[in-house]
């Protein structure tokens, strides 16, 4: 069974790559940046590339990580409800599809930590648990060590966890902080606001989750960038 369902994962990331390639069959620089980006498949990239994005600090776009897996999970969701599947049943029919999608990815630790969490997200859904990004971010942690001690050594390991951690402890307290600056009167009534004001708060505070959320993730791994590839590089935060 297990044999099967990798020659599954062999046969649909050949899809991917020939389906990505439709219409840029000449253009090889953009065909590896998508295939990176879109499953994290790196064998096209060449050494100029890899490098303009390493000292930028934005190699971690081309890993498969929590956004993939999650994308993935709510179209499955989404698919499930609207043919009216009640929810116990989304975890069996989603996770086979994410555990495809993370082999025909190439299985690296920050798509492994993605499904691992996204699927005990859907037990707990199943179980009627509460749901703790902390605790998930452990038991994945937990799962893979126990899978593969040696994987704590790794460094794509140590990066994909520290930054998802730095990005759970860091971002609210950044955002609390940020989100003060350029704030509406807090003694004016909401029902007081003019019109236009509702909407550039909304967008004000879209934008000041985003940056906390690239400082956070800039101070998890930034420590690690600079020890195992002796880079420092704040611009990251901004590209």
């Amino acid at each position: 069974a297990q044999a099967w369902f990798e020659r599954i994962a062999a046969q649909l990331r050949a899809h991917m790559r020939e389906t990505l390639a439709l219409g840029i069959e000449r253009d090889q620089r953009i065909r590896a940046v998508i295939a990176g980006m879109i499953y994290g498949d790196r064998a096209g990239f060449e050494e100029g590339l890899v490098e303009a994005f390493r000292k930028t600090g934005t190699m971690h776009l081309f890993a498969v990580s929590g956004q993939n897996v999650g994308v993935i999970a709510m179209a499955g969701i989404v698919v499930l409800r609207v043919l009216g599947f009640n929810r116990w049943r989304w975890g069996w029919l989603v996770v086979p599809v994410l555990g495809l999608y993370t082999l025909a990815a190439g299985a690296q630790a920050s798509a492994v930590r993605a499904f691992e969490m996204a699927a005990m997200v859907l037990l707990a859904w199943f179980m009627d648990r509460p749901v703790s990004a902390g605790q998930l971010l452990a038991g994945a942690a937990a799962l893979m060590v126990l899978a593969e001690p040696a994987q704590i050594f790794d460094v794509g390991f140590q990066l994909s966890f520290s930054v998802v951690l730095a990005l759970v402890v860091l971002t609210p307290p950044i955002y609390s902080k940020m989100a003060l600056v350029g704030a509406p009167d807090a003694f004016l009534p909401r029902r007081l606001w003019p019109a236009w004001l509702g909407a550039v708060e909304r967008a004000r505070r879209m934008a000041v989750g985003t940056v906390a959320a690239s400082v956070a993730a800039y101070l998890g791994s930034a420590p690690l960038t600079a020890w195992y590839f002796h880079i420092f590089s704040p611009v990251s935060v901004l590209v």
